[in-house]
């Protein structure tokens, strides 16, 4: 019988795989444009943290489910945007590129697990600032479903993790869970500024008029 904690992976699992459907619909619909600098690093990194953390849980199956979609998505999505998505010539992604590379060759050569972890997910924030910057530039260009998808399912996912920490495999392995929750939910808000700004407005009118 599974336990609580297993359905809440499942569950996270697959709203993961749920929120890329809209993605790769807007996509091809031309809706969303993805930053090719981005998704590039992300599809790279992607692989490494997956089966860092996987190594670093004391190889708990739990901690791979939701980080396998994002090595599989990012790959899908990094291929489609050299066809339909955006950026990668400008010197704010070139620059945030050749920082990854960098971070990249400099794990490849030390060939630490820890320090891969870290490393890595630097590497990956860095990746992430050409698409953090667009969804403030531009938040239609980027799928408000999809984002909404991946900032629940990476709190389901962090939850669990939390709640299975024993103490008997490394501390290190919470962090990439943490990570993912994080960066999604700081692209989700990012969207979302103007609504959210809209929002208290409209919530300060309508106190004003019940006063």
């Amino acid at each position: 019988m599974l336990t609580l904690d297993a359905m809440l992976i499942f569950l996270a699992t697959l709203i993961s795989i749920v929120g890329y459907l809209p993605y790769i619909s807007g996509i091809i619909k031309g809706k969303s444009k993805p930053n090719r600098v981005t998704w590039l690093i992300w599809s790279v990194l992607g692989t490494v943290l997956c089966f860092a953390s996987f190594e670093l849980s004391d190889y708990d199956w739990m901690m791979i489910c939701v980080p396998l979609v994002y090595t599989v998505g990012p790959t899908i999505v990094a291929i489609m945007s050299f066809w339909y998505g955006e950026g990668g010539s400008s010197k704010f992604d070139v620059f945030c590129f050749l920082c990854a590379f960098l971070g990249l060759g400099l794990w490849l050569i030390l060939d630490m697990v820890v320090l891969a972890l870290w490393l890595s997910i630097i590497i990956d924030g860095i990746g992430a600032l050409p698409t953090i910057r667009k969804s403030y530039l531009k938040p239609k260009s980027e799928s408000l479903i999809g984002w909404s998808a991946f900032s629940i399912a990476n709190a389901l996912n962090f939850g669990v993790m939390y709640h299975r920490f024993d103490g008997n495999e490394s501390i290190h392995a919470l962090v990439y869970p943490l990570y993912l929750f994080l960066i999604s939910i700081i692209i989700l808000l990012v969207m979302l500024n103007p609504k959210i700004k809209l929002l208290f407005y409209n919530l300060n009118m309508l106190s004003k008029k019940s006063a």
